[in-house]
């Protein structure tokens, strides 16, 4: 896991009552997730500067339309934003998982 993804984890990995679990480098088919949410189907990838160079949009793009085809939601969250604000960004990951978990 790069550090981003640590800081996350460390915040996302603690558990709440009433709150659905998360899991961390998740396989699917041929793809790993960085962060998952299976109670809601809910993805959180965590983005570096390479998602933006070479075919590296194309072929996140492509990955995202095939992982929404099957009923997955993806969140993706720039590691500059986590490293900068962690708990911000692991409280509004939390608070939109349990919003969504709450209103099935």
């Amino acid at each position: 896991m790069s550090p981003p993804e640590v800081m996350l984890w460390l915040r996302l990995r603690k558990r709440h009552e009433g709150h659905p679990n998360w899991r961390r480098q998740y396989a699917y088919e041929n793809y790993i997730f960085d962060f998952y949410c299976p109670a809601i189907h809910l993805i959180i990838e965590i983005d570096s500067e390479s998602h933006i160079m070479g075919n590296n949009p194309e072929r996140d793009e492509k990955r995202d339309e095939f992982l929404k085809s099957r009923g997955f939601e993806i969140h993706r969250i720039w590691a500059k934003d986590v490293l900068d604000k962690p708990d911000e960004i692991a409280n509004n990951i939390r608070n939109y998982a349990f919003q969504k978990f709450n209103a099935k």
